[in-house]
Formats: C-alpha cells, sequence, structure tokens
C-alpha cells in the first residue's frame, strides 16, 4: 500500500455554526448545497458578494453530533468571515463560535497522489496512465439524494490504517477533500489531543500540503486568485465542485448562473510549469507578446498557478509569443480534472529555453 503523509495546516481554523436555523441560514448563503450534509461529510463552498465574486472560501463540515457545521477556512480570513455571518444572521436561531485556538485542521495524502494526479502525463491535457485519471479526477458531485450514499467517505474510512486509527482515537473528525480524490483526506482535531499523535510524526510541514496541491494544480483563494475580485468559475468552482446550479437563490447566485449558462468565463486558474525556478511573489504579473495576460499565483519549484485571460494566452501562443513572469517563460498546463480548453503552445515553442 502507498505510504501517506500526514501535515497540520497552520493557516487554517475552524468555526462552529449550531442553533434551529443552521441549516436554512448556510443554504441561503453559501455557493453549494448543504441540505441533508451528514455528521463528518463536506462540502467545498464560497460565500460571495451581491455582484458574485468570492469574498470567502470554505469546507463545510457536518458536525459529528449532528447538530449544525464546521466551517474550515482560512485563519487569516477567519475575523471577517465571522463579521460577514454576523451580519447575515439578523434574527436567525444560529450561534456562532470561534474554535481556532482549540481545535487544529490537518491534510493526509498518499505519497503518489501528485506524481499520478498531473505531471508529463498530464500536460496540456494528456491523460497519462490509467490509475493517474483515476487520481487526478474530480470527486464525484454530491447531492442530497446521494448524501447517504457518499457519508462513508466523510468517515475516512479507507484511510491508511495506522493512521485512520490513531486519528479515530483522538475524537478526529476525517473527511475526503471534496474537490479532487487526488488531495487525499483532511480532519479536524482538538489540538490538545494531538501533542503525542504518531500521524504527525515525523513532521511534514504544511509547505509539503501546499507543494501537493500545486502538483495537481488545483488553486485555493488569496494564495493562487484575490479574495474579493473574483468570479467562482474563474477559481474552478464549477470544476472542483464548490458551486451548485441547482439548489436555488444564495448570496450572488444570479451572476454564477448567467455565467455558467453563457460560458462566459474568460478568466481561469490553469497551472504552469516554468522554465527555471524560484518564480517570482505570488501576484506578479503574466505578460505574452508585451501584453498582461494575468496574474501569477503560489508556486513550489518550476510548477505554478496562474489566473489568466484565456482568450489572451491564446491569441499570444498562436502569434508565437511564450507567456512569462519576472522574465521566466510559462508553459500553460491544463489540469486532468479540467473540462475546459487551456492554449497549448506549439511543440517548437515549447523547447525553447
Amino acid at each position: 500500500m502507498t505510504s501517506a503523509k500526514c501535515a497540520l495546516l497552520d493557516d487554517r481554523a475552524v468555526l462552529r455554526l449550531s442553533g434551529a436555523d443552521v441549516e436554512s441560514f448556510l443554504q441561503g448563503l453559501v455557493s453549494n448545497d448543504v441540505r441533508g450534509l451528514g455528521a463528518g461529510e463536506a462540502r467545498f463552498a464560497g460565500l460571495l458578494s451581491p455582484q458574485g465574486k468570492i469574498m470567502f472560501e470554505f469546507f463545510v463540515v457536518g458536525a459529528p453530533d449532528g447538530d449544525g457545521f464546521l466551517l474550515e477556512a482560512g485563519r487569516e480570513t477567519l475575523d471577517e468571515l465571522i463579521k460577514r455571518l454576523t451580519f447575515y444572521r439578523l434574527r436567525a436561531k444560529v450561534d456562532i463560535a470561534d474554535l481556532a485556538a482549540s481545535h487544529a485542521v490537518g491534510a493526509v495524502w498518499r505519497e503518489d497522489g501528485a506524481q499520478h494526479g498531473a505531471g508529463e502525463g498530464a500536460q496540456n491535457g494528456s491523460q497519462g496512465s490509467q490509475d493517474g485519471a483515476a487520481i487526478g479526477e474530480k470527486a464525484p458531485e454530491i447531492t442530497q439524494e446521494s448524501a447517504e450514499d457518499n457519508g462513508a467517505a466523510g468517515t475516512g474510512a479507507d484511510l491508511p490504517g495506522a493512521m485512520r486509527d490513531e486519528l479515530a482515537e483522538r475524537g478526529a473528525i476525517v473527511y475526503h477533500d471534496p474537490r479532487l480524490s487526488g488531495l487525499g483526506w483532511r480532519f479536524i482535531a482538538a489540538r490538545d489531543g494531538l501533542d503525542d499523535c504518531k500521524a504527525l510524526k515525523p513532521a511534514v510541514t504544511s509547505e509539503a500540503y501546499h507543494a501537493h496541491r500545486l502538483a495537481l494544480f488545483v488553486p485555493e483563494g488569496g494564495k493562487d486568485y484575490p479574495l474579493g475580485d473574483t468570479f467562482p468559475h474563474e477559481a474552478c468552482y464549477d470544476q472542483l465542485s464548490g458551486v451548485s446550479l441547482n439548489k436555488g437563490c444564495y448570496v450572488g447566485q444570479e451572476v454564477v448562473s448567467r455565467m455558467a449558462h453563457r460560458g462566459t468565463a474568460r478568466k481561469r486558474c490553469i497551472g504552469f510549469e516554468a522554465a527555471k525556478a524560484p518564480l517570482p511573489e505570488a501576484g506578479a504579473e503574466i505578460v505574452a507578446g508585451g501584453v498582461p495576460i494575468g496574474r501569477l499565483g503560489s508556486s513550489h519549484g518550476r510548477r505554478a498557478m496562474g489566473l489568466v485571460r484565456l482568450d489572451r494566452l491564446a491569441k499570444a501562443l498562436a502569434a508565437g509569443d511564450r507567456p512569462s513572469a519576472g522574465g521566466i517563460a510559462l508553459d500553460p498546463q491544463k489540469p486532468l480534472w479540467a473540462d475546459f480548453e487551456v492554449p497549448a503552445p506549439s511543440a517548437e515553442a515549447a523547447q525553447e529555453p
């Protein structure tokens, strides 16, 4: 069996939402369907502005006692998220508790997940090996009707045995990352129960997890695209099970629906393979033929994310202009999970240093 790695994600934090109105409250706010979410099941979702842009990004996890939900979100945005939820709560019977000090978030992934999920076989949409397609594919869509059948995934039942037992002994809530199978599992646990956790030794850093995420070209809000200025389709929520198009109204829903039905996502987060490393910091301008086409996201080694105008990228590549950031050439990469087209350079251009 392939070995697995486990890391605490120090850039993540947890809220607990409970109360008589909590399900209807969240259902009318977030981009995904949370109805019937069972204990330990997870959905990837965002809280949008009325203009349809992502303000906050998180996982909604069914609370283990069946009373409400846990929200696993970015630590840097947690205080603002609490303020926004409080603003929308009005008279709804919903309690919001900050668990950042008492609970930790972690990730578990198989060491070969990145190798199979992306790499030379995945470049520009090539399917690679059969095993690679399985690990790099999208996580299955979870609807209210299929929630019961998918409940087993939320228990971490297929987590490597010793690690599963170790986390279970400490009361951890373990769930599949709902975005992509190759990302593995995530867990939420009380901090005081992790001090002697063998699953976390030897220590693996959160940077190792993000390197794995980047190997699969999966974007993350605040790292690969700016929160508050990016539409869900641009951040590939439609590709990574982050939006429901049939759940009914929520904040920003009209814009999401219009983009889905008109196919008007001119920008997309895509992967890049750089000619050399290190790359500039996230936010650096990506240019092609002297024209700005987007912004660089996070990177690890020669692999990076970027939010770019696909039409401008296609025009530049057709003219033989290779995109670059900070003077370093970049080759666009299509993730295995993407069903949209990513312009590819010609074979000759791709071989240029």
